[in-house]
């Protein structure tokens, strides 16, 4: 027996769910403190799928606000979706906190430029 659409439906917004609440988990494990290894940071095409998903799990149209997040977090609180991006960002801060700022960094933000075109090319390396 084919399922109906709405059968359908319910299917694909729980692999949805499913899979949002699998790359919550992997960002769970960014940003951690591990002075033994670098900081693992959350790769964009992680954070871009996590916003996707938010976005066709909230039928939205455009990049999703902050206040999609929240309302998608009370309408499926065992994803914890809010506390695992907030945490984030407090891990975030704090390595970036018990870094500082690359001499580099601290050019090409002022200046830009050519500082900026050679933080590009070390990273390419």
């Amino acid at each position: 027996m084919k399922p109906t659409m709405t059968q359908q439906d319910a299917i694909d917004r729980k692999l949805l769910r499913q899979r949002l609440s699998s790359h919550l988990a992997t960002l769970a494990s960014c940003c951690q403190p591990d002075h033994a290894k670098a900081t693992a940071w959350p790769s964009g095409e992680l954070l871009q799928s996590i916003e996707d998903r938010v976005k066709l799990l909230t039928e939205g149209q455009k990049p999703p606000l902050w206040s999609t997040f929240r309302r998608l977090n009370r309408r499926n609180p065992e994803l914890l979706l809010v506390s695992h991006v907030n945490n984030l960002v407090k891990r975030a801060r704090e390595r970036l906190a018990e870094t500082g700022e690359s001499e580099l960094d601290k050019i090409a933000r002022k200046d830009g430029g050519y500082a900026q075109e050679l933080l590009r090319d070390i990273e390419g390396i």
